[in-house]
């Protein structure tokens, strides 16, 4: 995973947040599919890797992207979006990791430091900005959508504990908000490349897309599971 590749760049020796959840948890899977164990120690490796170049030290969030060419953290954006695939990434990763793995506990802790800040950034609302530690950037769905799921699947496999149960359900709520009669989610922000400067992503259009849709229906169903 040296690379995220997109439509129009194939961002070779670059860490995205994104690719835990596009590709790590597919290749996760399919490690329990064709009984291929080695597939599931590649993806604990990089989620190490990822976290040894993503995680945010001050804060515990992830920053958006590493490049190996000497660009490092480039705007060091905590994106929210981007924050929502690590977490939904997480905490189903470790839904599929043996608790005796060796990287079981460090990705536990991390998810746990994360499931922290996103209580502490978490707007009045329910919802989460599209950076998430910048007041002047706007509510953002696809990213609450993204943290929603996690903390309610968190507490439901016993990760978290009932402290999140407020915040979780918040964003339930905030997302409820955002549903028009027509079934379309809004204040989902469009498609969003690695950014050079935090102006980059408070400038990134709001528009319908498909994964504030999906990740919505997806937060939604963890929560009517948490109701059985």
């Amino acid at each position: 995973m040296g690379s995220h590749c997109t439509s129009d760049h194939l961002n070779e020796e670059q860490l995205w947040v994104d690719t835990l959840f596009m590709s790590g948890l597919f290749y996760a899977r399919a490690s329990t599919y064709l009984n291929r164990p080695s597939y599931l120690d590649e993806v604990s490796y990089q989620f190490l890797l990822h976290i040894k170049y993503l995680i945010d030290r001050d804060t515990g969030l992830w920053m958006h992207g590493w490049n190996f060419t000497g660009n490092g953290n480039y705007g060091k954006a905590l994106w929210g979006r981007g924050n929502g695939w690590a977490a939904i990434s997480t905490v189903d990763f470790l839904e599929m990791l043996d608790h005796q793995d060796a990287s079981y506990q460090m990705i536990l802790n991390t998810f746990r430091r994360q499931a922290d800040a996103a209580v502490r950034y978490q707007d009045a609302s329910g919802m989460w900005r599209t950076l998430l530690n910048q007041q002047d950037s706007y509510l953002e769905t696809s990213g609450t959508a993204g943290f929603t799921y996690a903390l309610l699947k968190g507490i439901r496999l016993g990760l978290l504990d009932e402290r999140y149960h407020d915040a979780a359900w918040k964003g339930v709520n905030a997302l409820l908000s955002r549903i028009s009669p027509q079934g379309e989610v809004a204040d989902v922000s469009a498609g969003t490349s690695v950014g050079h400067d935090l102006d980059y992503y408070r400038k990134i259009a709001i528009k319908q897309r498909a994964y504030g849709q999906s990740l919505t229906m997806l937060a939604l169903t963890e929560a009517l599971a948490g109701l059985k």
